[in-house]
C-alpha cells in the first residue's frame, strides 16, 4: 500500500458516522395517498422493482415509476430533478452459490447506493428508500427489538449497516432517508431459498420437521409497505413482515397442501440440519432466518396479505 492509499484508508476509518434511528409511526397521521408520487427505482428488471410497480397499477394514476440501470455509469446521463423519491433495490444473484462470490456483488452495490443518493439529494429529491435487511444483526441477538443494537456477524451485515450509516448522514428535513430492514422475501416468481423449498415439497413425500420460526415477508405486503412508507413520507428505520412467524417446515407444509399432497415429516436429520447452519451458508440461508419483535412491525393496515395460508395461495395459484 502506497503513502496515498494508506491516507485514504486512515481517513475512511476515521469516519463518524450515526446509528440509524427506527422510524416513529403515528397511525393517525393522515397520509395523503391521492397525490401522484414520481418514483424512480434503481434497480432495472429487479424482482422487487417490477412487483411494486404490478402493485401499484391497482391505483391508476397514483405512481408514476420509472426504472433505473444501475449498471456501470450510464445512470448518470438520466435527469432525477422530476422525481419525489428513489427507491434503490441491491443486486442480487441467485446463480451465485457462495457467500464468498454474494458479498463481492454487494461491494460494488453498497457503493452505488451512495453514489445515487448523493445524486439525488443534489438534484433536490425528497425521499431516498434502501432496502436493507436484518443481517445487520447477529444470529445471536434473538429476537429482534427497539433495544437491540445492530451487530452483525459476518461481512455482508457489516457491508449492510455501513451503508446505512452513510445514507443515514445524508438525512435531512429536505432529504428525508428510509431504510426498511427485510427478513426474507417469498412470493410468486420470487427466486432464492423459496423456489429450492417449494420444489422440495412437491416432489418429495418426506421433508425435515426442522421448524425454526423466523421472520418473513410476502412481496405483496412488502410492495404495500413501500407504499405506505412513501406517503407517510418519514425518515426512520422501518420493519415491515408478515403478521406471524414462519419456518422452512410452514412453507413446505402450505405448499404441498396447495397441491393436494400430504408431506409426512422427519426429524431425523434435525441434529445434522443444527450443525450444518452453523457452518454451511446455503443451508443456514434455507432453514434459518432472522426473527424480529412484530412491535416493530409497520402497521397491519400497510400490509395487503393478512393470513400465511392466503400469501402461499397467491405465491403458488400463477404456476397452477
Amino acid at each position: 500500500m502506497n503513502e496515498n492509499q494508506s491516507r485514504q484508508s486512515k481517513k475512511c476509518a476515521s469516519a463518524i458516522y450515526k446509528m440509524p434511528e427506527i422510524a416513529e409511526i403515528d397511525t393517525k397521521q393522515n397520509m395523503n395517498d391521492t397525490k401522484t408520487k414520481k418514483i424512480l427505482i434503481a434497480g432495472a428488471d429487479s424482482y422487487i422493482g417490477k412487483s411494486f410497480v404490478s402493485f401499484m397499477c391497482r391505483w391508476p394514476g397514483s405512481c408514476q415509476a420509472d426504472m433505473l440501470c444501475t449498471k456501470g455509469d450510464s445512470w448518470k446521463n438520466i435527469p432525477f430533478e422530476n422525481y419525489d423519491a428513489v427507491l434503490y433495490i441491491s443486486k442480487t444473484d441467485d446463480t451465485l452459490t457462495t457467500f464468498r462470490k454474494h458479498l463481492m456483488l454487494h461491494k460494488a452495490d453498497a457503493c452505488q447506493a451512495v453514489r445515487i443518493a448523493n445524486r439525488a439529494k443534489i438534484s433536490g429529491i425528497e425521499m431516498f428508500l434502501y432496502l436493507s435487511s436484518l443481517h445487520v444483526y447477529s444470529p445471536e441477538t434473538g429476537m429482534i427489538t427497539k433495544t437491540s443494537r445492530p451487530e452483525p456477524s459476518d461481512a455482508y451485515g457489516r457491508l449492510r449497516l455501513h451503508t446505512e450509516k452513510q445514507l443515514w448522514n445524508m438525512n435531512s428535513s429536505k432529504f428525508r432517508v428510509a431504510i426498511l430492514r427485510l427478513p426474507k422475501i417469498y412470493g410468486y416468481k420470487c427466486s432464492g431459498s423459496y423456489t429450492g423449498i417449494a420444489k422440495a415439497a412437491i416432489r418429495s413425500c418426506f421433508f425435515p420437521k426442522y421448524n425454526q420460526k423466523y421472520s418473513v415477508i410476502h412481496i405483496d405486503n412488502l410492495t404495500s409497505a413501500i407504499r405506505s412508507i412513501l406517503y407517510y413520507n418519514k425518515a426512520g428505520v422501518y420493519f415491515p413482515q408478515n403478521t406471524s412467524f414462519s419456518g422452512t417446515y410452514d412453507f413446505a407444509l402450505e405448499i404441498s397442501g396447495f397441491y393436494g399432497k400430504k408431506l409426512k415429516s422427519i426429524a431425523l436429520f434435525n441434529p445434522i440440519i443444527h450443525l450444518l447452519i452453523k457452518r454451511i451458508w446455503l443451508i443456514q440461508n434455507i432453514f434459518s432466518g432472522h426473527t424480529c419483535s412484530q412491535s416493530l412491525n409497520v402497521p397491519d393496515e400497510w400490509l395487503h396479505v393478512k393470513n400465511f395460508r392466503e400469501s402461499i395461495r397467491l405465491s403458488e395459484s400463477g404456476w397452477s
